[in-house]
């Protein structure tokens, strides 16, 4: 079936499940139309957006597309921004009909394709966030990011996030997205303004163990891994203090927006926020991950430093006991 797709590389800004560009003005986005040999193709107001055509030989090797696209008539629509506003753009049948969903056009003053600036979240990104729970805005607001120039480029999250250049950014991605998100939605974040809250997992169990009023550590069993409590500059307790074994359940779930924390045999790899959540009797997940291009690349060398992945909840570490995927339900939001 004829459809829009986002051109790799070039396709900025295109969010294909709210089916919605958004695109600075005087910048161009690729979009792939489908099976669009014989659509007309418009935009309501050509004084907003316009479009040109584009035939990229990458096409043919773009993953993102199905063998059964690739057998397709295809075409290229380079779509660029001209005065900010919004509109629309439409691929219809010779009668008229849309035989694509409307592509909503938001053409906006971001340079990096995304609502979700580094101080403030703006619309129509933050009127949708405000109408939502913090679990969905969150996920919301995550998207974003995946789908500008910073998550689509290999390294654009190098040294943004609240992380220093040059260190892994994983959980600075996931601490900025919560307080963003309670920004926008005039809440408080439970991790507070310190990103050494989730700047790797061994901080964020360490955090945990020091707040659970606000986090239940989940498939976690053991100590204290970074060592707040008895290490070097000791800042909390004299005594360790210890985890035991939660399971997923009914009373201990896994919801969207909740940390994800992955281990492997050589240790503590990443930390990502999940999508849609495991649960009991069900062991697969998805999440959002920041710096996917960095130490943790979970589908292989990926070329977008922010992806969506999924994951097997019961993968286990060599002893057959410990779960490689630990989780921090986050209980106040």
């Amino acid at each position: 079936m004829a459809g829009l797709r986002a051109a790799a590389g070039t396709g900025l800004g295109f969010d294909p499940d709210r089916n919605r560009l958004l695109i600075p003005a005087k910048k161009t986005s690729d979009i792939i139309l489908v099976a669009g040999k014989d659509l007309v193709v418009s935009v309501d107001d050509r004084n907003i957006a316009d479009w040109d055509k584009f035939t990229p030989v990458q096409w043919m090797k773009d993953g993102a597309l199905s063998p059964w696209e690739k057998s397709q008539n295809t075409r290229g629509l380079r779509v660029t921004g001209k005065s900010i506003g919004s509109t629309v753009l439409h691929a219809k049948t010779p009668d008229g009909f849309d035989f694509v969903a409307p592509l909503t056009i938001n053409v906006i003053p971001d340079p990096e394709y995304r609502n979700g600036g580094e101080t403030v979240v703006s619309d129509p990104l933050g009127a949708e966030m405000r109408a939502a729970k913090f679990r969905d805005a969150l996920v919301m607001l995550a998207r974003d990011q995946m789908y500008s120039a910073i998550g689509r480029s290999p390294h654009g999250g190098n040294g943004r996030y609240g992380i220093a250049k040059g260190q892994e950014w994983c959980g600075g991605f996931v601490h900025w997205v919560y307080a963003r998100t309670a920004a926008t939605l005039s809440a408080a974040s439970p991790f507070g303004g310190d990103v050494n809250t989730l700047a790797s997992p061994q901080k964020a169990i360490g955090w945990a163990l020091h707040n659970t009023s606000l986090a239940t550590i989940i498939r976690y069993q053991g100590s204290d891994p970074y060592g707040w409590s008895w290490g070097p500059g000791a800042k909390a307790d004299k005594t360790a203090l210890n985890q035991d074994f939660i399971d997923i359940s009914a009373n201990n779930p896994v919801q969207t927006g909740d940390v994800a924390l992955y281990r492997d045999k050589s240790g503590w790899r990443h930390v990502c926020m999940v999508v849609d959540p495991p649960a009991v009797g069900k062991d697969d997940f998805t999440t959002i991950d920041g710096n996917q291009t960095g130490a943790f690349r979970p589908d292989g060398a990926s070329q977008e430093c922010i992806g969506m992945n999924s994951h097997n909840a019961s993968d286990k570490l060599p002893d057959g006991k410990s779960y490689k995927w630990v989780f921090l339900h986050m209980t106040g939001i």
